[in-house]
């Protein structure tokens, strides 16, 4: 059964999920529904998983699987031997994408609508990064995740409110018809 907690991420995931549905309208209406809607149908989809995700706890499962195939193989005592280059290549790549786009942020007009597509970007990213590193589970990962301040409920809860805020504020930066 999920935590008091987890059921709060929960609602607020499903009210990410709907300001990203509605800021899709809104892309859709203003006539940005290729790239512009794409990037809220897929943050709506993303925090809708999420939610499913953490109401059944399939992190945690995915967790005892792994857990016991290594065990069942002998290769849990060795799983800091990837778990390492693992954890460094997945913030390598979450750098890398935060520089794409960054990148790709320097080319948009200097609206606010591009600004809160840029957010939405962002938040999305944060939440696939933290995803990932808690799926590795590396010691020193976890130490900095749930250790101290959690900054996994931090970046977490975070992540989730700049999307939703981006969303909202999106759906407000469009001209109604």
């Amino acid at each position: 059964m999920p935590s008091s907690l987890s059921l709060a991420a929960c609602a607020v995931y499903f009210a990410v999920a709907v300001l990203c549905w509605r800021a899709i309208g809104a892309a859709k209406t203003a006539g940005h529904g290729n790239g512009q809607a794409r990037l809220w149908s897929f943050l709506a989809v993303l925090f809708i998983l999420l939610a499913v995700s953490r109401m059944l706890m399939v992190e945690e499962l995915v967790h005892k699987t792994l857990r016991g195939l290594l065990e069942a193989e002998g290769a849990y005592s060795s799983r800091r031997d990837w778990q390492a280059p693992l954890s460094a290549f997945a913030l390598v790549a979450l750098a890398a994408a935060v520089a794409w786009i960054w990148q790709d942020s320097r080319r948009l007009d200097g609206t606010p609508k591009a600004f809160y597509l840029f957010l939405g970007k962002l938040a999305g990213l944060a939440m696939l990064g933290l995803v990932a590193l808690r799926l590795i589970s590396f010691h020193a990962v976890d130490s900095l995740l749930y250790g101290g301040p959690h900054l996994n409920w931090v970046i977490d809860m975070g992540a989730s409110l700049v999307a939703g805020y981006a969303a909202w504020r999106y759906r407000l930066s469009q001209p109604t018809p």
